[in-house]
């Protein structure tokens, strides 16, 4: 990622940003998820350090469900469902829907201080669109978690902290998930993240 935020270039460049790996729970996790949040946290933590709280959202297609935390998972059941004799007509349906629509719209980002607003505008599609937001949404609900039987409920509250061994960082991160059922499974999905970074003291394992 070439920086979610570019109001600001004078600021450290994103080599700096995010983990290679992120520890919840004892687990670690070197997923796309683990890798977008503590970027995108640790860049709104160095550009606006007085502003932790960001809110994301977008109107995105389908329910949040288990199935969303292996995208290769749901990739391969399209694959098989798509394995028939109906399989060009799937694609030249799927092709007029993309003409018909254009491409996915973008994630809008604000970052607030108290009333204060600091910063609104829409994430470039190279980095995040709606589509790939419930992916992601999906990996915090996870983390915290959350019964997936309440992950479409229209509040959703949780936190949990992560660990970034490899930076000797730390991150304590509460979220609201705010969902509203559109229509037609298309939902309006807010979330407002609070993050505070810590330095904190890595194991020494033994050689």
């Amino acid at each position: 990622m070439g920086g979610l935020l570019r109001d600001n270039k004078g600021s450290p460049g994103p080599d700096n940003y995010g983990a290679r790996t992120l520890h919840v729970g004892g687990h670690p996790y070197g997923n796309t998820a683990a890798k977008f949040w503590t970027y995108l946290l640790d860049e709104v933590a160095d550009k606006y350090p007085q502003r932790t709280q960001v809110i994301l959202s977008a109107a995105c297609s389908g329910k949040l469900a288990p199935a969303l935390l292996d995208p290769e998972q749901l990739l391969q059941r399209d694959m098989r469902n798509l394995e028939s004799d109906k399989t060009q007509q799937v694609l030249d349906d799927a092709i007029a829907v993309l003409e018909l629509l254009g491409p996915p719209p973008g994630v809008r980002v604000r970052l607030t201080a108290g009333e204060e607003q600091a910063v609104v505008h829409d994430v470039t599609l190279e980095d995040i669109d709606a589509e790939l937001m419930p992916f992601l949404l999906s990996w915090l609900l996870e983390w915290a978690r959350v019964p997936d039987s309440q992950w479409n409920h229209k509040i959703i509250r949780g936190k949990f902290t992560g660990e970034d061994r490899g930076r000797s960082c730390g991150y304590s991160i509460a979220f609201e998930l705010r969902n509203r059922l559109l229509g037609e499974e298309l939902y309006e999905r807010e979330i407002v993240i609070r993050c505070e970074r810590s330095r904190i003291q890595v194991p020494v394992t033994g050689s």
